[in-house]
């Protein structure tokens, strides 16, 4: 079998490799295995940390290398997708455009237990384990960690001579970079992200949100407190929220049963008590376990979802609604004109943020190619990013 020679196109066969066969439990590898990824870590500490768990990164020109690292031609031919060579070397050009190609190279290591993890392009390739053969699934690539020490190896001492910053900062492929955009911006080459935005929500509720925003202060208590909140208030509240957001049943069900209809589900047992009285939602408050949601009030994922919260201080009650993510945030500043509107002492979470969003004024984050854009707020350090892309 012929030997590997990590060309563009052979790496990235890798990690599409890596990425079927590994998951997130570590793996053993083989002596050779280990022994290669000895060497290759000790090069690697030689880089400066650029994350808080001490992991470190590289990047690197990687070359394209001759078209048969690309694909076979005599498969394409009789498979039908090209009718003659030209055709192949039309194709590989297209796939491959520029004789070398830009890869990221991240590591991270900890002595307390053995454990060495090795991305590519953000993609995990190799997660070890300390101790060889715990399983049945075995790191077997000498080759590729051998290889990868010397890249590191060229980076050290193009950082010594002092041209690796200048060369990254230069020629870097934009798909491996992490900056920010500006709103308005992004919508100028994307119109139709902008029109799918505001088609749930009027111009006139726009900007009415953002005149309630101008002087908004985040971390003041509402003036008008409710002395005695009641889960029927609260039900009546929520309702006012699926109505403005046109729920379905909004204009049938009362506003306990749109909750029971649209609300995560997990209420603690709030569903139980009365209605009407301010005793029981004040001891349901203080005995509740906490274990539930019985504030998602419209229910999703982790951070896709909207929050009602009952918000409990020295002189009464208040709410807050909750639901910066990009795909719930119309619906939270609905919800939050429907209490206002009411009269309701209500609060938004990261309201001057969403008001900026409205506006298209908002950074949005952009992350590298292969990252998943969500939780990736560490990422822009001292900047408050709501959303990001990729």
């Amino acid at each position: 079998m012929r030997e590997r020679k990590f060309t563009a196109p052979q790496l990235e066969y890798f990690i599409s490799s890596s990425r079927h066969c590994i998951n997130h439990n570590p793996k053993a590898c083989t002596p050779a295995t280990a022994e290669a990824l000895e060497e290759l870590f000790v090069e690697v500490r030689k880089l400066s940390p650029v994350f808080e768990n001490g992991g470190r990164t590289i990047y690197c020109l990687v070359d394209r290398g001759p078209i048969e690292d690309w694909a076979d031609y005599e498969d394409y031919l009789a498979d039908e997708i090209v009718t003659n060579y030209a055709e192949f070397e039309e194709a590989w050009k297209r796939n491959y455009p520029c004789e070398k190609q830009w890869f990221e190279f991240s590591f991270l290591d900890d002595d307390s237990n053995g454990y060495k993890g090795v991305w590519v392009n953000n993609q995990l390739t190799i997660n070890t384990m300390p101790n060889p053969f715990m399983n049945n699934d075995i790191i077997d690539e000498p080759e590729f960690v051998k290889w990868l020490t010397e890249k590191v190896r060229e980076c050290i001492k193009d950082i010594k001579a002092g041209t690796y910053n200048h060369k990254v900062r230069e020629e870097l492929a934009f798909e491996l970079r992490t900056g920010t955009i500006i709103r308005n911006d992004l919508w100028e080459v994307f119109p139709e992200d902008k029109a799918e935005y505001f088609s749930d929500i009027t111009d006139a509720d726009c900007e009415e949100f953002i005149k309630l925003m101008a002087d908004y202060e985040e971390d003041a208590v509402p003036e008008n407190l409710i002395t005695d909140m009641t889960s029927g208030l609260f039900y009546e509240c929520c309702k006012a929220g699926y109505i403005a957001n046109d729920y379905a049943g909004s204009n049938t069900l009362s506003g306990k049963e749109l909750y029971l209809k649209h609300a995560d589900g997990r209420d603690e047992g709030l569903r139980d008590i009365a209605m009407d009285s301010p005793e029981a939602f004040r001891q349901w408050l203080k005995c509740r376990n906490q274990s539930g949601h019985p504030w998602e009030v419209c229910r999703g994922g982790n951070s896709t979802h909207v929050s009602l919260f009952v918000c409990k201080c020295e002189n009464g009650f208040y709410f807050t609604v909750d639901g910066k993510s990009w795909t719930r945030s119309i619906e939270s500043i609905k919800f939050y004109l429907a209490l206002h509107r009411l009269g309701m002492p209500v609060k938004i979470n990261k309201g001057k943020r969403l008001a900026e969003r409205l506006l298209g004024k908002n950074k949005v984050g952009i992350v590298p190619e292969g990252v998943f854009p969500r939780y990736c707020e560490s990422l822009f350090p001292g900047e408050e990013i709501l959303e990001l892309s990729r």
